[in-house]
């Protein structure tokens, strides 16, 4: 699903479609999907085809950070972190 989302993102091989990109998104995330989690918070973060929603970029980067022990991605877990820190 977060493959297919990227793909609608970019427009690779199909065209561009960011509200499906996001739905697809959402769903992986509620499925508990660390990258998906992460992508909606900057989705949210930076209004991309959204209003920008700092409570909805700080759900989803929260549910990112609680994986964290689970998880090798180091980057992302610091992005999350760094924006909850600046959204506080």
């Amino acid at each position: 699903m977060v493959n297919l989302a990227r793909m609608y993102t970019e427009g690779l091989g199909i065209p561009p479609n960011q509200d499906e990109a996001n739905r697809l998104f959402e769903s992986a995330a509620k499925a508990g999907e660390f990258v998906a989690q992460i992508e909606l918070g900057r989705i949210y973060s930076r209004g991309l085809g959204v209003t920008p929603d700092a409570t909805a970029a700080r759900r989803w980067y929260l549910m990112a950070i609680a994986q964290e022990p689970n998880v090798a991605a180091d980057e992302e877990i610091l992005e999350a972190k760094a924006y909850l820190k600046g959204a506080t």
